[in-house]
């Protein structure tokens, strides 16, 4: 369930003897005052995993989106609530090819699909797709795989992360005994220079170990996502390669725990308000700054808040 929220905040002390109401402190959101915003989220890692490694690498060193420390356990593999990128860099591409593909080796084992108790709108929980930008990065597109095809349309784990519906996946195992082909077609972005992302996305439990699940919920033997042999050609040229034994790609990652903001998107008085976008398993805070209360406090707290429920 996603929650989103406009909060405004004031605070008052009751003077009953004196028959009257005295604002003891008050706030509008109008910048005079600064507030601290927190994450709460019981898993607040937000390193980079994706890296060159020879772990069940096709040849030398593949790139692998995991880590053999998995939330400071012994086990090789992902934690919850990723969300990985692996950018290639700018990639020209001819005008008019006559085929223009990209292609790369992969091997997965993540969370299957399957089953019920998906949050509404989404039929995946662990997976990775990749994504296309024709503008230097300033936007993306989910690219569509020739072979094999998504086996999820909507994951769970990019819910999760933030981003909402609308994002298909791999799940599960693919290139279980030997490394899965994959192939796209590029032919709609022919004559632009652009940068393909791989995408890793997990949600909040059952990982590689046992991390957060009481009683522990994990398998051991879910490594990740490993990909080797990037390219990008036509019939007549290799625009691109990339292999994780010599080319060191782009690495990053987008969860951002702290999820509260001042906006004038939708204020219950004056222009601003603050806004949070809570998401399941989020643990959201904003906190005032120190108000002295007096000895004899005989006061309520007033909030006028907005609530869009999804």
């Amino acid at each position: 369930m996603k929650a989103i929220l406009w909060v405004s905040i004031a605070i008052f002390i009751a003077g009953f003897a004196l028959a009257q109401t005295d604002t003891l402190w008050s706030d509008g959101f109008e910048g005079t005052v600064t507030w601290e915003t927190g994450d709460f989220y019981w898993y607040d890692d937000t390193l980079v995993y994706w890296h060159a490694d020879t772990f069940l690498a096709h040849d030398g060193e593949s790139y692998w989106c995991g880590t053999h420390d998995v939330g400071g356990t012994i086990y090789s593999g992902y934690n919850d609530g990723w969300l990985q990128f692996m950018d290639t860099p700018l990639i020209t591409l001819p005008l008019a090819p006559d085929t223009l593909l990209l292609t790369f080796l992969q091997k997965l084992n993540c969370e299957p699909s399957g089953g019920t108790g998906y949050p509404f709108g989404y039929d995946g929980w662990d997976g990775c797709d990749l994504w296309i930008s024709p503008d230097m990065g300033a936007t993306w597109e989910i690219l569509t795989p020739t072979a094999p095809a998504y086996n999820v349309t909507d994951l769970w784990g990019f819910g999760f992360c933030g981003l909402g519906t609308g994002y298909p996946a791999w799940t599960g195992v693919h290139g279980a005994t030997a490394y899965e082909p994959v192939t796209f077609e590029l032919g709609d972005y022919a004559g632009e220079q652009v940068i393909v992302r791989f995408v890793f996305s997990s949600d909040m439990m059952f990982c590689t170990g046992p991390t957060h699940a009481d009683p522990p919920s994990f398998d051991a033997d879910m490594f990740g996502w490993i990909v080797d042999d990037i390219a990008v050609f036509d019939i007549s040229d290799t625009l691109f390669f990339a292999t994780g034994a010599d080319t060191i790609l782009d690495y990053s990652q987008g969860r951002h725990l702290t999820t509260w903001e001042i906006t004038d998107e939708d204020a219950a008085s004056g222009t601003y308000s603050a806004m949070t976008k809570a998401y399941c398993e989020s643990y959201n805070t904003i906190i005032s700054p120190m108000i002295h209360i007096p000895d004899s406090f005989a006061g309520k707290i007033y909030l006028d808040v907005k609530m869009d429920y999804v």
